[in-house]
């Protein structure tokens, strides 16, 4: 059989197919026809030299803002797909119940990859770079619910940003309400923290089994440890709540169901911890082996130099011709290759 395309040499991981190891891949116009240990004998138009990188299924990007041009933090997602392996964005809360329409119609219909969402529990998403929960009357319980249920489809949980500069003199009152929403849909909810007030212990107290603490290595007064390095009990306890403490990868895989999608192969998945853009990655990044093994009791077997690449198994909802752009993720294993991903404490 004549091939367009094969990626030879290279190693394949492809957790939803389990597969991990060296394997050649045949590519015919935009899917991917064949994986096997050697196609070397097969025909193909082209051949791709992959020795000594990583062919990867499209990548998830967990924390990522795309509403570009409308809000304060935004970028065109296609420009960084290409060059970044990216195939599936997470757009975190930067579009709210007021303009979420805006964000479908004109960003998300109009992109190659895929987007899905986490919608704001403020009306006006991230406009501005801060101050979105100052005026309560923007974070309606029943109008955010009313678009969770019109767009299903694409949102995949609530999100909050709670620390003083978002809330002002609200408090918890923005986190409890992105809190009924999330129990109200059945959606999981993401709390962004930075510095307080509130208090992180205050925080942590609205999260269940399968939300996602994001930022938590930023190093604001809300971080997630002590100056001497040991974690707070507040992120202990949370561990419990989230179920059987375990070793993870780094980077852990992340699936999203056909039409209930969220984070995480399972309803009651853990807790998870995100090091979004964090300036001290390699820092935080080291110092996350001694956490995990304050947390849970044991020392964490996955070396984060061995595979810094963050992976999406492909996904059946999702059209063929965005199943795998392989030719776009044979990229080099290095220290910056990773996007932002979270780590799996829970």
């Amino acid at each position: 059989m004549r091939y367009d395309t094969i990626i030879h040499g290279g190693t394949v991981i492809d957790p939803a197919n389990g597969r991990h190891g060296r394997f050649d891949v045949a590519l015919t116009r935009d899917r991917v026809a064949a994986v096997e240990p050697d196609l070397s004998h097969a025909d193909a138009h082209q051949r791709i030299d992959a020795g000594g990188l990583l062919v990867l299924p499209g990548l998830v990007d967990l924390h990522t803002h795309v509403y570009h041009g409308v809000t304060y933090w935004g970028i065109e997602p296609d420009a960084i797909a290409a060059r970044s392996g990216v195939t599936t964005w997470v757009d975190v809360g930067s579009a709210g119940a007021y303009n979420f329409v805006g964000l479908r119609e004109y960003v998300m219909r109009r992109t190659d990859s895929r987007v899905v969402t986490f919608l704001n529990i403020s009306a006006v998403g991230l406009t501005a770079p801060f101050g979105e929960h100052y005026n309560l009357d923007n974070c309606d319980v029943d109008i955010c619910c009313a678009v969770v249920a019109q767009h299903r489809d694409i949102i995949v949980g609530i999100k909050a940003r709670i620390e003083e500069k978002t809330v002002g003199t609200n408090g918890l009152e923005p986190l409890r309400r992105a809190r009924l929403v999330a129990d109200r849909t059945g959606l999981p909810l993401m709390v962004h923290i930075g510095s307080g007030p509130p208090a992180l212990d205050e925080v942590l107290t609205y999260l269940n089994a399968g939300d996602i603490l994001t930022h938590c290595y930023t190093g604001g007064t809300m971080r997630i440890t002590h100056g001497d390095g040991t974690p707070h009990p507040s992120i202990i306890a949370a561990s419990k709540r989230g179920g059987h403490p375990r070793c993870g990868p780094w980077c852990r895989f992340v699936r999203f169901r056909r039409r209930r999608g969220y984070a995480g192969s399972r309803r009651a998945a853990r807790c998870y911890f995100d090091r979004h853009a964090s300036t001290q990655r390699a820092r935080s990044d080291v110092r996350h082996a001694h956490l995990h093994e304050q947390i849970h009791g044991h020392r964490c077997l996955t070396r984060r130099r061995r595979r810094r690449c963050h992976t999406a198994p492909c996904a059946d909802s999702q059209p063929a011709r965005r199943r795998h752009a392989v030719g776009r993720c044979v990229r080099r294993c290095r220290p910056d290759a990773a996007t932002h991903g979270h780590l799996p404490l829970l």
